[in-house]
């Protein structure tokens, strides 16, 4: 298996219906699985997201539910709910969505394509948020810093991190201290500077 795409849910299942349809539209490239790994607490939304990974045999629907409990932020995380997913999943490379992510149809075979070329463990892209109020936090390996979120970059399943570990008490800025942190472990990494995903 070359993909898995682990993909975090809470409570919002018409989101997640579009972020399904985004990788299922992952064409020509097709050599993946993906993973729901669903924190909801909502019985009504546990339902709908599970007969919404019914869309394809490759995808497969997780409750984690208290598993996904972090007492050090007093939140069921979707780092944590992530690690679960990881765990379950068998692909070469990671992709990280959230239930309200978008990804163009050729997000994969793109990224995948840069990562190959130039022997790359760790590939990003250009996103875009649809929600200003978010701050996304900084790629400062970058000498010129960029902006990073969990939903844009794929990542070889050797170079993973419990995400839990890489934050003390700021949930926010999570992703790129995580990123950080695998720059300076010496990952290869390189950028797509195309913008191929929306993160809602």
């Amino acid at each position: 298996m070359r993909l898995s795409w682990i993909i975090g849910s809470f409570n919002r299942p018409g989101r997640m219906r579009t972020c399904l349809a985004s990788i299922v539209d992952q064409e020509p490239y097709g050599d993946w699985e993906a993973i729901v790994t669903d924190n909801s607490d909502n019985a009504e939304c546990r339902a709908q997201i599970e007969e919404l990974c019914k869309l394809d045999p490759r995808i497969r629907y997780e409750y984690t539910g208290e598993r996904a409990f972090d007492s050090r932020i007093g939140i069921r995380s979707l780092y944590t709910a992530t690690e679960i997913g990881v765990e379950m999943s068998c692909g070469e490379w990671l992709v990280f969505p959230n239930c309200d992510s978008y990804y163009a149809p050729w997000f994969a075979q793109r990224m995948l394509e840069k990562a190959d070329s130039e022997k790359l463990e760790f590939v990003y892209c250009n996103f875009v948020h649809g929600r200003p109020d978010i701050m996304h936090y900084p790629f400062d390996a970058q000498p010129w810093g960029c902006a990073i979120d969990k939903t844009c970059f794929m990542l070889r399943r050797e170079w993973f991190i419990p995400f839990p570990e890489q934050f003390t008490g700021n949930y926010g800025v999570a992703d790129g201290v995580l990123v950080n942190a695998l720059v300076a472990k010496g990952i290869r990494h390189g950028k797509l500077p195309k913008l191929l995903v929306v993160h809602n």
